[in-house]
């Protein structure tokens, strides 16, 4: 699952609370979390936490079952990325704020997801997909063989910010899209039909 969640300190217990957030990893952007946040004061139960905060409407933080391991974190003052890996594939959780400088930002990328190996790649981009789906950083990312699989708005205001790309993955990746009350962002599920 993927979501903006838009102040995870604020919205933490109703993420805790929300039935539908059940997966092997939850990606959140724009955590909004201090650098000195406490792992603990976010815990959800039977997850680890990985942290990259940089303040007020910045930051990812990735929940992982034990199946997952962190790899890596990047801090930047205009976007966060946190890459976390299990035997079978990699998930690189991303958050662009406007103004980021795209060379930087794709060589940070390109360190955590050019490895031979299957790959998601979520996060909100604050590009719009559906007005511009060749935008420099789409363009780069779909170039080197990744496909975007969410096509539909992921925001309340109508634009595609939040998106996922999926590269080497065995099986079928499906999404579902719903707006939690306390997010004008949607919550992506990414999931394998054939699994369920």
């Amino acid at each position: 699952i993927t979501l903006n969640i838009r102040s995870l300190p604020k919205h933490h217990l109703a993420l805790k609370n929300n039935f539908q957030m059940k997966a092997k990893v939850i990606a959140l952007q724009e955590t909004w979390c201090r650098e000195e946040q406490t792992v603990e004061d976010l815990s959800l139960p039977d997850f680890n936490l990985h942290l990259v905060g940089h303040g007020r409407g910045k930051g990812v933080a990735t929940y992982f079952s034990k199946d997952f391991q962190i790899s890596k974190g990047i801090d930047k003052q205009y976007y966060q990325m946190s890459k976390i890996s299990s035997e079978d594939f990699d998930v690189v959780n991303i958050y662009c704020s406007r103004g980021a400088n795209k060379t930087e930002f794709l060589k940070d990328l390109g360190s955590l997801a050019s490895a031979p190996r299957p790959c998601f790649i979520v996060g909100d981009f604050n590009v719009n997909f559906l007005r511009d789906p060749k935008e420099q950083i789409v363009r780069k990312i779909l170039s080197c063989g990744f496909t975007q699989i969410v096509n539909c708005p992921t925001h309340k205001a109508g634009g595609l910010l939040d998106h996922v790309y999926i590269k080497r993955i065995s099986w079928e990746p499906q999404i579902m899209i719903n707006f939690p009350y306390y997010s004008d962002h949607g919550a992506i599920s990414i999931f394998n039909p054939c699994a369920e």
